[in-house]
Order: C-alpha cells, then structure tokens, then sequence
C-alpha cells in the first residue's frame, strides 16, 4: 500500500478484543482508507501550511510510524532508538526503566495523542527489533502474543495489534507530504558527537592507565617531606593549601579553593623537588614540562597544546601540573601578541578548573617573580605564592644529614662543621647535594680507585675500604664559588 499524504478519515480499530480480552488477527481489523490513494495530492501541494500542518498531524500512524522506522535506518547500525509515546511526559519514566546495554547514538521520538502503548524500535546492526515497553500486550505478526518486555525482530509486511487497532510495518515514500513535513510529529535528538567525545575520553583514560602500568616506578614514588630539608614553612603552606584538598577534596567541597601555587626564589632552592615531593604525597598524577614547552611556531597549536594538557590533567585528576619557568608564560602582557593569547587561553582553562571544581592543581616555579602578570596571581588562580629561600643554618644541616644518610662517611667527620662551613658559602640544597658527590669524587681520587679503574684493575673489595674524610669536604667547600647570576629572559620574542 503506498502512503496517502490526504488519508484523513479512516475506520475506527475495532475494540471488540479489547473488550471480550481475546485477540484479532491483523487482517481482520484492517485499517481502510475514505478516498482513493489518488485523490487529492494536487490539492494537499498546493494547500497553506496550517492546512499542511492538519493533514500531517491527523495522518494514519503506520505511515508515520514507517517514517520513523526509515530514521533507524539512515542513524548508526548501534544505538538508534525509536520510541512511540503518548507525549514526551512519559520519556523520564521509559528511560530510567529501559536501562540499554549500548549508549542510545540517536534517539528518536514519536509522539502519538491518546496513546496508552508504549513502543520501542532499535537497530541493531542489518535487524530492527521491536520492544513492547508499555505493561499491556500486543500481538505480533503470526499471531505472536509479546508480552511487557518482550521484543520480536521486523521487516516491512510484517504487522501487529494493540488495543488501538492493528497496524503493518511498511515502507516510507521519501517525496511524500508526510515525510516532508516531519518534524511536526517525529523528534530526533542526535548525540552521535557527544558519544564520540565520551568514547574518546574513555579511551584516554584506558591508555593512561596502560602506560601507567607498563612503565618503570618512578623515582619521585618514594619521596616525603621527611626528605626534604631546610623549608618546613614552605613545605606547611603546601600542605594547607594543595596537599589537603588533593587527598580529602570533601571537606573543601563548598569553598573556594586556590587551583594554583607559585614556588619562587633563586635556583637550587629545591622548587622541582618539593612539586615532586607534593605529588608523590598525595598520590596525584604529575605532568611536569617547562612552559616553553607550550609553545609552537604554527598559528593556534600553542592553544591546542595547553587545551591537551588540561584534558589530560583532568581525566588523570587527581593531579598536578607542574610548570617550571612558569614566568615564560605568565610574563606581564601587552609585549608579544603571541604570547598573550596562549595566556588568556591557559588563564580560561584555570578558570574552568576553579568553575568545574576539578580536581587539579597547578604548580608553577621561577626566579622570576616580578615579571609575572597580575592576572596570574589574583584570587583562585596562583594566589598561594610561597618563597623558596636557601637554607639556613639548620636547613643546610638537615639537607647534609639527608644527603649523607647511608654514605660511606668516615666516623672522624664532624658534620656540624662542615654544615657550618657550608652555610657560610650560602649553598642551596642543590649546592649541598653536589657538595656531597663531589667529595665522594674526591675519596676516589684519593684512594686511587680511578686509577684502578683506568687500569682495569678494579675490585669490589676496594669499596669496602672507602671512605669520605674531613679533607674530602673541605677541598670542595673551599672551591665553591657562589655565583648563581640571574639566568637570560624567557619568552616569545626573547
């Protein structure tokens, strides 16, 4: 039977079944038509949309309902729903009791007045099923009796029965008033992209996890604040302020939390070492790079860079980023064009951390302080701004004993001395810790194992013999020229 644009008066469904609760076969309540399939189509073309708008809403449902089922067809093979209602009132109720095993790509929805039963059609590859969703029967093609909750596969020929009447399950003419003039009672919502994000981001996250399995323990896994010496203030504030809302983001729930912490202070001061420290603390994915990194020599992927590694950050979260030079990309704006708007695009993405309420912070490290732009440092961005000073005099000894805990040092050395004499140099940690292998260095000199080793000579057991005097540390110590000079600008245009 072809579809009739003008088929406006048709029998009324015979509810004799309805009543005696027995069934009707499809061919003997067969929906008929008032007027030749002919009649009328110059007229219908030619009539005013309000017209046009009767004649489509009044339509017989099979020709609808085969327009509807030729959207499964064009939709995905997986995910294209159809689903038959009275009116969109009763999709919250149908949804939360269908509970699909695959996500729904497009959904489409059509809306049927003074209908009680409740369809659902899905494609599922070349097949489309329909599922009776509605708590009365109906009756499917051979007199198949489909239960709520029960579904048969269809084709075109094959018809069923409600107790609104019986219907056949046909094809939809593509040039037909009808289909045309669709949307007036079919509703499609298409989430094919945002399924395809989703799908993306689920992805990521699978192939984080698999590079985080497959590679080797980081270092950075075993380190404490115990480890770290000289920057207990530091290492307080750090805690309040990231450390704390990392691990127990419940309590903070409701308050404004700073996404980001500036470390600043002169190099060596151990700035990277407390960001790492932090990280393996709280347990937190770390993403450390240099903020040169960002940048790009190609219009827009500077942007496209910083966009990845937020995504990144936040589908790892909890997490930190780490920036080292952070002033690099933070420099007062107005100097480089480029430059301002990778910033504007890193400050927008802090600020949808800070909106989202997302689990991720932002540590960034310089020397630099002065340079950076106000909008850098305002409420809820990198408000926290903690120095990193040298040591000082208790500092340098707690990084000494750090350093030479489980050192071959010799009994005779006095580490109170040395960690004076060094604090009186105004070394820094970094200073400290090469201070250390450089005397080791020196043992081996002394000792004559380079010798031995150049000579292929060596043996294990001289190790066991070596040891790092007084003389070793003082001969380093008084070579030691503290000349940490401010390093070159960082920038675009530098």
């Amino acid at each position: 039977m072809r579809i009739n644009p003008i088929q406006l008066a048709y029998s009324k469904p015979n509810y004799a079944a309805k009543k005696n609760k027995t069934t009707t076969a499809p061919q003997e309540n067969k929906i008929t038509t008032a007027m030749p399939d002919n009649y009328g189509r110059a007229m219908v073309f030619k009539g005013r949309p309000s017209k046009i708008a009767t004649i489509v809403k009044n339509a017989p449902f099979e020709d609808k309902l085969a327009i509807g089922l030729n959207e499964l067809v064009k939709g995905p093979r997986v995910g294209n729903v159809l689903l038959v209602v009275e009116n969109n009132k009763e999709l919250p109720k149908l949804m939360e009791y269908l509970q699909l095993p695959i996500p729904i790509q497009k959904l489409n929805i059509l809306t049927v007045p003074n209908w009680e039963t409740n369809l659902l059609f899905a494609r599922n590859g070349n097949n489309i099923t329909m599922v009776n969703i509605s708590d009365k029967p109906i009756i499917g093609s051979a007199l198949d009796y489909i239960a709520s909750g029960d579904s048969i596969d269809i084709t075109p020929g094959d018809s069923f029965c409600t107790p609104h009447g019986c219907f056949e399950i046909k094809e939809s003419e593509e040039d037909s008033l009808l289909n045309k003039n669709k949307s007036i009672f079919l509703q499609t919502l298409d989430y094919t992209k945002e399924l395809r994000e989703s799908t993306l981001k689920h992805n990521r996250n699978v192939k984080a996890f698999i590079e985080e399995m497959i590679k080797p323990k980081s270092k950075s896994k075993g380190l404490t604040f115990d480890a770290v010496g000289g920057q207990d203030e530091v290492i307080e504030a750090l805690k309040k302020n990231v450390l704390f809302p990392l691990k127990y983001p419940d309590v903070f729930e409701g308050f404004m939390v700073s996404r980001g912490a500036i470390l600043y202070g002169q190099p060596g001061t151990g700035k990277t070492l407390l960001a790492k420290t932090l990280a393996a603390e709280s347990g937190a994915s770390m993403f450390e790079l240099c903020a040169t990194d960002l940048a790009d020599k190609y219009v827009g992927e500077s942007e496209k860079n910083c966009r990845e590694l937020f995504e990144k950050a936040v589908d790892a979260q909890p997490s930190i980023i780490y920036f080292d030079e952070i002033d690099a990309l933070g420099k007062k704006r107005g100097e480089d064009k480029y430059g301002d708007k990778l910033l504007a695009q890193f400050l927008s993405l802090m600020s949808d951390l800070e909106k989202r309420g997302d689990n991720v912070f932002i540590i960034g490290s310089t020397n630099r302080k002065e340079d950076l732009d106000t909008a850098f440092t305002r409420s809820g961005r990198f408000s926290t701004l903690l120095e990193v000073k040298a040591p000082d005099l208790k500092g340098t000894r707690q990084i000494l004993e750090i350093h030479t805990n489980g050192k071959p040092i010799d009994e005779d050395v006095d580490l109170e001395y040395i960690a004076n004499k060094m604090f009186s140099k105004k070394m820094t940690g970094a200073d400290i810790a090469l201070t250390v292998k450089e005397a080791f260095s020196h043992a081996l000199e002394r000792t004559g194992i380079y010798e031995s080793m150049a000579r292929n000579a060596y043996s294990p057991m001289m190790k066991d013999y070596l040891t790092i005097n007084t003389e070793d540390f003082i001969k380093v110590i008084n070579s030691f020229n503290n000349s940490s000079n401010q390093r070159p600008a960082i920038g675009f245009n530098k």
